[in-house]
């Protein structure tokens, strides 16, 4: 994307979901997506909570009604499950995004892509994926459907990277990478570029 459209696309995908605010929220939780997906079947939660994130082996993200979170919680507690709400109000990558589907669709609809010059691997797909396909409906189902991070992760470890800077104000993602990278039994390293509290030379 140009940088024109780059941020269309950051201030319209940001704005619109701003707009889903009090509709539900996040629980980050210590399971595997097979594991998280038969304890929602037996509390009686599958049509009600989403898996929102599928960040590695052992660990997924749940969105969906806050009392349908505690109902879960509570059960997560029982099993003796790690689990941490998460400080947002918002459910993302869950039904709670479905009213700003059109919205999305139209806001960015003149989106022209171009080429990729550097390999870009998508936590949309799971695999690596072409820049002209960077289009409206990509950005939709960016916001709806789950993050599928691990499987991003080991599609790349899979083309020989072992190594990877984790970009942002906060590293937050070295853990599931890490995972990513003992479940493939490959030895690597993961580099934050900045840490929270830290102002240290490193």
């Amino acid at each position: 994307l140009s940088l024109e459209q780059s941020v269309q696309v950051i201030y319209q995908r940001s704005h619109l979901q701003g707009l889903t605010k009090g509709k539900g929220q996040m629980t980050a939780v210590g399971l595997g997506e097979v594991a998280i997906r038969e304890l929602l079947e037996q509390t009686g939660l599958t049509h009600i909570l989403s898996v929102s994130g599928i960040n590695s082996s052992n660990s997924v993200t749940i969105a969906g009604e806050v009392a349908a979170l505690d109902r879960l919680e509570s059960a997560l507690v029982e099993r003796r499950v790690t689990h941490k709400r998460l400080d947002l109000d918002y459910a993302f990558h869950s039904p709670a995004m479905d009213a700003i589907k059109a919205d999305i669709e139209n806001s960015l609809a003149d989106l022209r892509p171009g080429p990729t010059r550097i390999p870009f691997f998508s936590s949309v797909t799971g695999g690596h994926l072409e820049g002209p396909a960077l289009q409206a409906d990509y950005w939709w189902r960016n916001i709806r459907e789950p993050v599928q991070f691990a499987k991003v992760v080991k599609s790349v470890l899979a083309k020989g990277v072992k190594v990877f800077a984790e970009v942002g104000p906060h590293a937050l993602l070295r853990g599931y990478i890490s995972s990513c990278l003992r479940d493939e039994d490959i030895q690597g390293r993961v580099i934050p570029t900045v840490l929270r509290d830290d102002d240290g030379p490193d």
